[in-house]
């Protein structure tokens, strides 16, 4: 990671010396809306109705890997990164900040892009490496759909 970028949730930095969990989808595709067309008996197609934009679904995906010198420094490494990242991934949890700066992600350097979401779902692949990588997809939802932007 280069010197500045930083994506963090609830303030838990998500990439480091041993793990990197990236946003793959939610910074730029529109939100989710709420409505539908509708369809008028006699009128030809459909006419559309209100949007509301109601929901944006954003997706991390990553990998952690222990670091030390033998297999249990590398486990117990693993064990700790993971249970620091998880903590802030809590379902139950209200939703807490997402923030991305320093020109990560292609956004002007100086930028920070900030939204409040909240863990609907962590999917951990297998655990390789005897116990000491794994892989992650975790996918965030913000009921505020939109990213408030600062900075420059």
């Amino acid at each position: 990671m280069e010197p500045g970028l930083m994506v963090t949730f609830r303030g838990v930095e998500l990439q480091g010396a041993n793990f990197c969990l990236d946003i793959v989808r939610g910074l730029h595709e529109p939100a989710d809306v709420r409505g539908k067309d509708s369809i008028a008996p006699g009128r030809e197609g459909r006419y559309a109705r209100n949007r509301v934009k109601d929901t944006r679904k954003i997706l991390l995906e990553g990998q952690v890997r222990g670091l030390g010198t033998t297999a249990t420094e590398r486990q117990q490494s693993l064990h700790e990164t993971l249970q620091t990242i998880m903590a802030v991934m809590e379902r139950d949890l209200a939703p807490g900040e997402l923030a991305v700066d320093g020109g990560d992600y292609g956004l002007p350097p100086g930028e920070t892009w900030t939204i409040d979401a909240r863990c609907v779902n962590a999917i951990g692949g297998p655990i390789r490496s005897g116990w000491s990588f794994q892989e992650w997809s975790i996918e965030l939802e913000s009921v505020d759909p939109d990213w408030t932007i600062a900075g420059s």
